[in-house]
């Protein structure tokens, strides 16, 4: 059951390629760094939003990077610029040069990617809300004379007094339009920890439920030892479908994010599947770390009444946190095959940056590595972040539910923000600027519809959003 992900949503375009590996680009605690991991429960999708690090990352082969969302003021160094080349014999051609833009928080904020000759191809922007978790994502092709909208991604998020997601509605860009695509609404126990999460898909601006996960705990502090998921049958009776047992962790922290939660290191697990009316085995996991978060993982399947191996994956990386190895085997006739692998080489400069990367992918024809891909990294620059704290961009609605007026309370930082309203399908139905020296506001929701629409203030990167109910 190696695809078994607590949340089934396709990965965002940027992140599909082979040739996706998270690269540090200014020098960082290992330990900190976000990493591949050993896991068959974590999501395929990202909202880009890692545990703290001090160093920002970049994804190798596509426009933009992992960001990095920094919990206090650090002193970090990003790169402005990268050249990008292909393998072409025994010689690199250049294909596309970027050049990137970050926020106060180090967070990157666009990347635009241009032809060796310097016209304008693509472009790819951020934005986040005031905990730090990407809201939007847009993907521009260019025209010829201005950048056009071709794909994208919006999340509005709702947070519960601990500063938890509650609720990510999703939003994707087709036909020219946004539509809604996806909604997760997740619980929590009283010690804070993720309780449930519910999966809705979208038929004609209706959610329908899809499916549901609980998790188990064994203490107060640890990560979850069970995750059990459920669907609906053709009566809509939710019904047992599939679960993990016996999960044991390398390392895990509480306070990622709900879609996060499982993109940390475990060392072992059982899944199974429900059929006719009892759990059977079919999957279970091993790994074994090493230096910097390292590791071998091995797969088993569930035959004859025994485990018997099926797949082996080996990741390494460097003290600075960098991928350098990831191979996959499979076990054939008694004996582990390689079919799968990358490997990076970096060169860090003298103040410890990243300045190249060369991958090389795995020929299984000629069973031996092979240049694939190089980006040179430039022109840093040194950022000494500030993150906006949540409090300092935080709303307060009443009343809510509403038949008419809401008065809105906000606390901003020094700057102006816009004030939007959307509906469900994410059509703007009211924006406002609103100066810094005002802090509250009466709206007249009057002559809305009744119906769930979502109020976002945004200002400077960060963004607030809060559902509003109009009776």
């Amino acid at each position: 059951m190696r695809n078994f992900y607590p949340f089934r949503v396709l990965s965002r375009t940027f992140l599909t390629t082979v040739l996706t590996s998270f690269l540090v680009i200014g020098s960082t605690d290992a330990a900190t760094a976000q990493q591949h991991r050993p896991i068959s429960l974590k999501s395929n999708r990202s909202l880009h939003s890692p545990a703290p690090a001090t160093g920002n990352k970049l994804v190798a082969g596509s426009l933009a990077g992992s960001l990095t969302k920094q919990a206090a003021a650090a002193t970090i160094a990003q790169p402005l610029t990268s050249q990008h080349y292909a393998a072409d014999g025994a010689t690199w051609r250049h294909e596309t040069t970027n050049t990137y833009a970050y926020d106060e928080a180090g967070r990157i904020t666009s990347v635009v990617e241009k032809h060796p000759d310097g016209s304008n191809l693509r472009r790819e922007t951020w934005t986040y809300d005031q905990y730090g978790n990407e809201t939007e994502n847009l993907h521009e092709q260019w025209n010829g004379s201005a950048w056009e909208l071709n794909g994208g991604w919006k999340s509005d998020h709702t947070y519960n007094a601990n500063g938890k997601i509650t609720e990510t509605i999703e939003r994707n860009w087709r036909n020219n339009a946004w539509e809604l695509y996806y909604r997760y609404v997740y619980s929590y126990n009283g010690n804070n920890q993720l309780l449930t999460i519910t999966e809705y898909d979208v038929d004609a601006s209706e959610w329908l439920l899809e499916g549901s996960y609980t998790l188990a705990y064994a203490n107060a502090t640890g990560g979850p030892t069970s995750l059990t998921y459920m669907e609906p049958n053709r009566d809509g009776v939710m019904v047992n479908s599939e679960r993990v047992i016996d999960i044991a962790w390398h390392s895990f922290s509480n306070s990622r994010p709900g879609y996060e939660l499982f993109d940390q290191p475990i060392k072992s697990y059982v899944s199974q599947v429900w059929e006719d009316g009892q759990w059977v085995n079919d999957e279970k996991y091993d790994a074994t770390f090493g230096a910097n978060g390292s590791y071998v993982g091995t797969y088993q399947e569930w035959e004859n009444g025994t485990w018997v191996n099926d797949y082996r994956e080996t990741v390494t990386y460097d003290e600075r946190g960098n991928l350098v190895l990831s191979e996959d085997e499979r076990r054939i006739a008694g004996a582990w095959v390689k079919d799968y692998g990358f490997k990076y080489t970096y060169t860090y400069n003298t103040a410890g940056n990243l300045a190249e990367s060369v991958q090389q992918n795995y020929n299984t024809g000629t069973r031996a590595y092979e240049n694939t891909y190089r980006i040179v990294y430039s022109n840093f620059q040194v950022i000494t972040s500030a993150p906006l704290a949540a409090a300092e961009l935080s709303t307060e609605i009443y009343p809510n539910p509403t038949a008419d007026k809401i008065t809105l309370s906000y606390k901003q930082p020094g700057s102006q923000a816009t004030l939007q309203i959307t509906d469900i399908a994410g059509r703007i139905v009211f924006e406002k600027q609103l100066p810094y020296a005002v802090q509250q506001q009466e709206l007249d929701l009057s002559n809305f519809p009744a119906g769930l629409y979502m109020l976002r203030l945004r200002a400077g990167n960060a963004v607030s959003t809060t559902k509003i109910m109009k009776l």
